[in-house]
């Protein structure tokens, strides 16, 4: 199941309400998640592995409907055991798309937005104003469009940059 990072951001807040969130009353203390830095980072991590595992999941299951019963088949009659065929068949028949959710997430954990914008709009002391959310406020509230804009492209370097480091390790650990 898949869910608008806004919605999923609005019902992460709430849950992280210092009074009426049902995170503090499991806990049994009254924290104030938004007001300390690590805590603030912490709660915009949580919500962000959240939206993201239903997609992950998603393909993770389809890569793993993709390996052939045959292979599996074999290793039985080998006898290999369990921890066997999930290192030798399961994860080099499923590496292409655990490659594919690398480079997706880590790209996307780069250019979190919404739920640092509806959360904590950066705060508290700028604990949670990442680069996508700095690009966002000096174009838009600061009115520093070029400054923005030169932001970007050093964002969008830094992003390739990244991008071209996981597709030069892949040849190691990737199979087709």
């Amino acid at each position: 199941m898949s869910i608008s990072y806004a919605c999923g951001a609005m019902i992460w807040l709430l849950m992280f309400n210092p009074t009426a969130g049902i995170i503090n009353t499991l806990i049994g203390k009254q924290i104030s998640w938004s007001g300390d830095r690590t805590l603030a980072m912490i709660m915009i991590i949580v919500t962000t592995c959240w939206l993201t595992a239903g997609m992950n999941f998603i393909y993770v299951l389809s890569g793993l409907q993709s390996v052939p019963d045959d292979l599996y088949e074999c290793s039985k009659l080998e006898g290999a055991s369990y921890l066997q065929t999930v290192r030798h068949i399961t994860l080099p028949c499923i590496s292409p798309t655990l490659f594919f959710l690398l480079v997706i997430n880590t790209i996307n954990a780069f250019q979190i937005f919404t739920q640092v914008k509806l959360m904590t709009e950066g705060g508290p002391g700028g604990g949670t104003n990442v680069l996508a959310y700095s690009i966002y406020e000096s174009a838009f509230v600061s009115n520093r469009w070029g400054y923005a804009s030169a932001m970007s492209i050093v964002f969008f370097i830094i992003l390739l940059a990244i991008s071209i480091l996981q597709f030069r390790a892949e040849k190691k650990g990737v199979f087709y």
